[in-house]
């Protein structure tokens, strides 16, 4: 594969080479050349056919290689070598061959050795995803089951003792009425307003606790009702549910739960005079849109440092969808208002 070499000097003089004509001729060193003899390296390039010490004729590709040497006077020398380029490439390709059956080999072991792990590592992260669904699953029936606890208390317990006091205040005022004590007949009559009140805010506690059968009433209901107490609070709340949506039960609790927890957070949280909570069916998908009005927050600094910041709720709803397979985006900026859009898929 060698067809040529030549011996230069640092100035550019050919002190030596194959073909006599070209000794004692001086040419510019080129690029590769003049790195080889600074950094004392080997360099190879592809020889340039416009080049002015290329006079091989129609050789084909050729390949260069410079060697720098030690010249005996103390200086430095440049051996210059040409070698067939397809040489060069078959020899790439026998290196190849060679090496191939043994890249092969490693590959293959490499892949035998791999797949049981990987195959363990998937049913480890299958094991952990049904384990954590099955907790979630168990979290939300526990907490079913203490709602449900909590709002039989209530109704059964303060709410029948309250309705046995406003009956009982009723009858007095109307005795003491008739007495012609008007005074504390008002007094009591006042009392009996305040029971009545006191009773209608328990039973929207009872029901924003246990929320009604949702599948028996449906979802357009329900909201309704779950948006009805914050009337109270100064805050209008428009509900965009179609009278005859049905969703799988387990898709209708979860769009009401979300809907209540977010809620719960512009109560508390966002200040507001308006909200609008919207449910709609879009490719196999249910979307849940909640916005208000209020002051807003910084959602992309809350989502970094945690439930510390009083959006706990937020981060209750995500856990909630996601265990499903849903999506919770958050868009809130401080003055503007906050969205919740949720997505959960249809099963």
């Amino acid at each position: 594969p060698l067809v040529h070499a030549r011996l230069w000097d640092t100035a550019g003089q050919i002190l030596y080479s194959d073909d006599p004509a070209q000794i004692g001729r001086t040419y510019p060193l080129r690029d590769d050349a003049r790195h080889a003899l600074d950094t004392n390296s080997v360099q190879a390039e592809v020889n340039p056919p416009d080049a002015a010490d290329n006079n091989f004729g129609s050789e084909g590709k050729l390949l260069e290689v410079y060697v720098p040497l030690p010249s005996p006077t103390g200086g430095q020398l440049l051996f210059e070598t040409y070698h067939r380029y397809d040489t060069v490439n078959q020899n790439a390709g026998r290196i190849w061959l060679t090496f191939m059956p043994v890249t092969l080999v490693a590959l293959v072991l490499l892949q035998i050795i791999q797949i049981p792990l990987a195959g363990r590592l998937a049913r480890g992260l299958r094991s952990a995803q049904q384990e954590r669904e099955q907790l979630l699953r168990r979290a939300l029936q526990m907490s079913d089951d203490d709602r449900r606890t909590i709002a039989a208390d209530i109704h059964d317990g303060a709410v029948q003792d309250l309705s046995g006091v406003m009956y009982s205040l009723a009858v007095v005022a109307d005795r003491v009425d008739r007495a012609g004590d008007g005074r504390s007949a008002l007094a009591l009559r006042t009392s009996v307003d305040d029971t009545r009140r006191a009773i209608r805010s328990l039973r929207s506690l009872f029901v924003e606790i246990y929320p009604p059968n949702l599948q028996d009433t449906g979802l357009a209901v329900a909201m309704s009702d779950l948006v009805a107490p914050l009337a109270g609070r100064g805050i209008q709340v428009v509900v965009d549910v179609h009278d005859e949506l049905r969703l799988p039960l387990r898709t209708t609790m979860l769009v009401y739960r979300t809907a209540q927890e977010a809620l719960r957070n512009i109560v508390k949280h966002a200040k507001a005079a308006h909200a609008i909570v919207t449910v709609r069916v879009a490719d196999d998908e249910v979307q849940l849109l909640v916005v208000d009005d209020g002051i807003g927050f910084h959602a992309e600094e809350d989502s970094a440092s945690g439930p510390a910041t009083g959006h706990f709720g937020l981060r209750l709803i995500t856990d909630l969808v996601g265990a499903v397979g849903g999506t919770v985006r958050v868009e809130s900026e401080p003055s503007a208002g906050t969205t919740v859009d949720v997505r959960i898929p249809l099963t």
